[in-house]
């Protein structure tokens, strides 16, 4: 039997002493040098995600769904005639308050004190018919006495105006409701 000092001892079979950085990982497959089409056409690079190959596949196809899904339901749900642009002056002379009509289309009210507003339970006017509108370039006086929940000694009132939209099957909606708050 031969005696083998420790600097001569045999490495067992299979065993690898190289550095750790050389060494082979396992599971870890080694990539070409554009690995799944990294760049592009022109030589840029490409957006490249840190996912295994299928993976990556899997990801760009969910996006492309994604994308073209989004893009079906915003065309979809596109509203031609969505919101309408404009405004509402809104000037206080006691003991009335002067509404004048600046876009494009006719403008429905509902006016209230502003305290009163915390308690009151309301909804738009839908139907044209039954609304008085306000036209284009039209001014329309709202005494005081006409504002919903006022009393003598109300400082505010919030004017809440909107434009009708077509709905389905001939109704109407507003297409946003929004505010104006005044002193009186």
């Amino acid at each position: 039997m031969i005696a083998l000092r420790e600097a001569e001892r045999c490495a067992l079979a299979g065993t690898d002493y190289r550095p750790l950085l050389l060494r082979r990982r396992a599971s870890r497959p080694q990539l070409k040098r554009d690995p799944l089409g990294a760049h592009d056409s022109a030589g840029r690079l490409a957006f490249v995600t840190p996912l295994r190959s299928g993976r990556v596949y899997a990801y760009r196809n969910l996006m492309k769904r994604s994308f073209l899904t989004l893009l079906a339901l915003s065309l979809a749900c596109a509203n031609p005639t969505g919101l309408i642009g404009g405004r509402l002056t809104v000037r206080a002379v006691p003991p009335i308050l002067d509404l004048t009509n600046q876009s494009p289309a006719p403008v429905y009210v509902f006016t209230v004190e502003r305290r009163a507003a915390a308690y009151t339970d309301w909804a738009p006017c839908t139907d044209p018919s039954r609304c008085a509108g306000i036209t284009l370039g039209q001014t329309t006086s709202v005494p005081y006495t006409h504002i919903a929940g006022y009393a003598p000694g109300a400082r505010e009132a919030i004017v809440y105006w909107w434009h009708l939209i077509a709905g389905a099957q001939s109704t109407f909606r507003p297409d946003s409701i929004r505010a104006v708050v005044v002193g009186l």
